[in-house]
Formats: structure tokens, sequence, C-alpha cells
């Protein structure tokens, strides 16, 4: 007799587990405490992950910057360099390092937080789950970039979301900011509230 077949979408759910339990290095045990760690503990490991890959490429520039920076400011006293000209060599030390940090190429950046030794666990989880054949791995493809797009447009109503509410922020400190000490009823007679 034949053992039952997992499905796709139960192969695809356990790929993406277990490569979120890699990607933080955690481990449980049981149906409960996974589902405890998994709603209530991952969400601030990932968020640590999220904020240091945000902030990886302001780090890098500052970095760049700042040793331009003292650099110039070493060379510049002893070029004999005209006071306008150093204004533009300390912003050109400032620019130059943020275009080479937006605009770097892929091989700088994408494979940062990733590892050999992961994506090979991950490899040989995969094919102990049977995902051995080529149409079981494109069925797999497929479920998983299905589950890219709801991540990418859950993560775009949430960035409009905050973006809006960034916004609604910033017109109320411009309204409040408009207020005259008196309150707003003297406000409206100064003319700076409609």
């Amino acid at each position: 007799m034949n053992a039952p077949q997992t499905s796709v979408y139960s192969l695809t759910l356990a790929v993406v587990q277990e490569t979120e339990r890699r990607v933080l290095t955690l481990r449980s045990t049981g149906a409960i405490p996974d589902a405890i760690m998994r709603n209530i503990l991952f969400p601030f490991p990932f968020l640590q992950l999220g904020i240091g890959e945000l902030f990886r490429p302001a780090s890098k520039w500052a970095f760049l910057s700042f040793g331009l920076l003292v650099i110039a400011a070493f060379l510049i006293p002893h070029a004999g360099v005209s006071t306008e000209a150093k204004s533009y060599i300390f912003l050109a030390c400032t620019y130059v390092p943020l275009f080479l940090v937006v605009f770097a190429v892929p091989s700088t950046f994408a494979f940062d937080s990733i590892k050999a030794t992961q994506i090979q666990s991950l490899a040989d989880y995969i094919y102990a789950l049977g995902i051995d054949t080529e149409e079981k791995i494109e069925a797999i493809e497929e479920n998983l970039s299905n589950v890219a797009e709801r991540i990418y447009a859950r993560m775009n109503r949430k960035e409009s979301g905050f973006g809006y509410l960034l916004l609604q922020s910033t017109s109320l400190r411009e309204t409040t900011a408009r207020i005259e000490p008196g309150g707003i009823g003297e406000s409206r007679k100064a003319g700076y509230a409609a």
C-alpha cells in the first residue's frame, strides 16, 4: 500500500516554516510551542533582522563618507585649495559614497545575510521532504512565487499605511505650529489658522 501523498501546499508551508527557523536559528518542540514561537516570539527577531538590513547600507555609507572626509581633511590644507573648492570637495565626500551605496551592484548586498551552510542545510531538508523530482520542484517554486506575491502585497499595504500616518502627523504638526500661543481663537484673528 502506498504512503499518503503530502499536498504541494503542505510541502510549501513546511519549506517556508523551516526557512524561517533556519534564518532565526530557533528550534521548537511540539505543535503548541511551535505555534507560540511562530506567532509571538518569531516577529521580534525578524524585526531585528529587518532593521539590521535596513540600516546596513546607511552604516556602509557613513563609513565610506567618514573615511573620505577624514582623508580630505588631512589633504586639503596641504594642497592649497580655494575655500569654494573645499566645500565642493567635502560635498563630494558625502554624496559620492551615497551614490555608491544606493546604486551598488547586487553581488555586494544580495548575499549579506545568507550563508552557504544555511542554503545547503535547507536544500537537504527539502530533499528529505521528498521534493526530488522536477515536477515537485516546479510546483513548489510556483507556490513560493505566489507566497512572495502575497508578502509583497502585504508589505506594500503596510508601507502605504505608514506613509499615510506619517503624512497625517506631519500636517498635524504644521497646523499646531501655526497656532498662536493665545489659542486657536487668537490664531484665527491673526490669520494663521483657517
